[in-house]
């Protein structure tokens, strides 16, 4: 494979990997202000939207009321039951509170002979018919509809204070959304951003595409079409390429969502769909960053720096000695060359890297599902849709690629050194890594 075309491959790879760097950071973006309108906090466990699926389904209870014969003459009595109950007690309590003085008892006796609570008694009938009417009255039910209205409001806002939609308004802002009722324009919203995901995952394929090609050219150039240490300069550049995509893009995404959830009251449906409950993606050095400055122990900060160790500083080491490598050269046959060149792979965890996020794919699937279930199962009046699971993502892709690669530039460095050995006739064989380079040992 001649210079040229390890130029041409490089420079593809590296354009296809800023337009997928970009591309994913979009996709990125999309995602996180899709999670954050879909977050349980602003839908299942706000009190707005549950004030105003409540209102609604008494607003449309009341507005259908309307009393016929024989429930009418029900409700006047009970009514009547419940006023007979009702001026009994007053009668009795107002005899109570002036028994204990001479004023209250001529009170109490002044209403005896006045017949203040018979007249009262005797117009039960009446102020039945009188509440039974209002009741039955379409101006009268709006105006008690306004006043529950205002009471769930109140003692909503006082139980559990309101909600701060800066953020969504910020996101719902961003895309254009007009200002309408909130919960409409957060469906408008929604809409708007997975039409954007759909645009985007339609480039992806593409991208990803073009990058398993880029893959397969470079691993064939690496195996058949790298005769020198120049076009081992240049194959370091698109392993940098490959590196860099592989640390920097998310890994894989973690997601656990609400897909459906229903229940009835006063015989109508109240339903929430979409609940995001967890919702996270990372890639190598976000992590590192999180360990690294945010954590709260000795133990977090080692494990970042562990993962900046293997994953990040010895591979790019590696690809920094693969770029100076030169044969025919002390340097090159030097313990520190050859450990960093050879054995390198066999510490620098790449491989345990990328079999421990598959792991954690796996993993993360089992566990979310199992909680998931639980919710599904914790009451027999709710029906629950829910859904889990993690996805792997193109960093996850391009840090496995650079893995394979950079096993093969190894082997093809070792074998242009093997080569440049025998053509010198100075095949050293006290150095395990010359060993293989003749067949008879």
């Amino acid at each position: 494979m001649t210079l040229s075309a390890w130029g041409i491959l490089l420079v593809f790879t590296v354009l296809s990997g800023v337009q997928t760097q970009r591309m994913d950071s979009h996709r990125h973006a999309f995602y996180l202000d899709l999670a954050t309108l879909q977050n349980v906090e602003y839908g299942l466990f706000n009190v707005d939207p549950w004030k105003e699926r409540v209102v609604h389904i008494l607003t449309e209870k009341l507005s259908d009321f309307k009393l016929k014969d024989e429930n009418r003459e029900k409700a006047i009595a009970r009514i009547e039951t419940l006023l007979s109950t009702v001026i009994h007690n007053l009668e009795r309590n107002y005899s109570e509170d002036r028994s204990g003085s001479l004023m209250g008892l001529v009170e109490s006796m002044t209403a005896d002979m006045l017949g203040v609570f018979d007249q009262m008694k005797r117009d039960i009938p009446e102020m039945a018919i009188t509440i039974v009417d209002f009741l039955d009255d379409s101006e009268n039910r709006e105006d008690l509809m306004r006043h529950l209205r205002r009471m769930i409001e109140k003692n909503a806002e006082e139980a559990v204070g309101s909600t701060n939609y800066d953020k969504t308004d910020a996101i719902l802002d961003h895309y254009n959304i007009p200002e309408v009722e909130r919960q409409q324009r957060f469906q408008e919203g929604i809409r708007a951003i997975k039409n954007q995901l759909a645009t985007s995952e339609d480039t992806g394929i593409t991208l990803k595409i073009r990058l398993a090609i880029l893959f397969l050219l470079t691993a064939m150039a690496l195996l058949w079409g790298c005769p020198s240490h120049i076009e081992v300069k240049l194959a370091v550049a698109v392993l940098l390429t490959w590196l860099i995509l592989g640390i920097s893009l998310p890994l894989i995404q973690i997601e656990a969502k609400i897909e459906s959830l229903q229940f009835q009251f006063l015989s109508e449906t109240i339903r929430f769909t979409d609940q995001i409950l967890f919702h996270q993606s990372k890639s190598i050095l976000d992590v590192i960053h999180l360990l690294l400055l945010k954590g709260k122990t000795p133990s977090t900060a080692a494990a970042g720096f562990g993962i900046l160790l293997f994953s990040v500083l010895i591979p790019a080491a590696k690809l920094v000695v693969s770029f100076a490598w030169k044969p025919k050269t002390k340097w090159a046959d030097s313990k520190a060359a050859n450990a960093l060149l050879f054995r390198s792979s066999k510490w620098a965890m790449a491989d345990v890297m990328v079999v421990a996020i598959f792991l954690s794919h796996l993993g993360f699937e089992g566990v979310l599902q199992n909680q998931m279930n639980r919710l599904e199962t914790a009451s027999a009046h709710v029906e629950i849709l829910t859904t889990s699971g993690s996805t792997l993502l193109t960093g996850f892709l391009a840090f496995f690629g650079f893995a394979l690669l950079g096993i093969l530039l190894s082997n093809r460095i070792q074998t242009l050194r093997c080569e440049a050995m025998n053509q010198d006739g100075q095949l050293a064989l006290t150095n395990s890594d010359d060993r293989h380079c003749n067949p008879e040992v």
